[in-house]
């Protein structure tokens, strides 16, 4: 969650929000490929629009190459092979739409938008705590890994010993930075009970309309076709 880029369309993030789970909740409730095809082609383009286009190209490239492994090696391998990597081959295929509204909403929304669309929907206090949290937490370990990589190689400690020199400060960082995060955040007055007011404030617009109630009309066709 960087800079904010510009496409030609913008999203609410309430309607990206319903768009991650109403992406989960189909994919994983049908096990009809055209469907799961369906999703990705259509977030696909909705991220070109959004501006994200070339975060999601190496996940769509991975889609297309898996769809020819599942529909065209598969039904002229050996049985064993199949077996060994179906899993693999099925999961990758069921979890790229997903990937892909996790990235329009990761990508495009700053996280005081998303405190602001949680809190509007009505999302636990406590749940919206541990999300800003853990989305200052990974990107923060992560950083604090490179550091910690860089002055390995500057000592040229390899092997078995680098592995033994950064796990430790890895996990006392780890424990230092979820501390100091908590602290922060906890002083800008996240838990203060009052109603938080944003500098900028987000507002549904027709296209959130429609892609709302798609997600809400796909949910709905797919969960009582189940049941038919």
């Amino acid at each position: 969650m960087g800079v904010i880029p510009n496409g030609v369309i913008k999203l609410d993030d309430r309607a990206k929000i319903i768009l991650l789970l109403s992406t989960s909740i189909c994919v994983f409730s049908t096990g009809k490929y055209i469907v799961v095809t369906a999703f990705t082609v259509i977030l696909m383009l909705l991220s070109f629009l959004l501006g994200i286009g070339n975060k999601i190209f190496t996940a769509v490239l991975n889609y297309a190459f898996v769809s020819i492994i599942e529909y065209q090696l598969f039904p002229i391998m050996p049985e064993v092979l199949v077996a060994n990597f179906n899993i693999l081959i099925v999961t990758v295929i069921k979890l790229t739409p997903c990937y892909l509204a996790a990235q329009m909403l990761i990508q495009t929304t700053s996280i005081r938008m998303l405190m602001q669309a949680l809190e509007k929907i009505k999302f636990p206090k406590a749940l919206i705590i541990a999300l800003v949290i853990s989305m200052r937490y990974f990107p923060a370990l992560k950083e604090e890994r490179h550091h910690i990589s860089d002055a390995l190689k500057l000592r040229n400690i390899k092997g078995i010993k680098k592995i033994k020199f950064a796990l430790m400060p890895l996990m006392v960082s780890a424990s230092n930075t979820a501390e100091e995060l908590s602290q922060a955040i906890i002083a800008r007055g996240i838990n203060n009970p009052a109603k938080r007011t944003y500098e900028i404030q987000s507002s549904i617009q027709v296209i959130d309309v429609f892609v709302i109630g798609a997600s809400f009309l796909a949910v709905l066709y797919l969960l009582i076709g189940n049941v038919l």
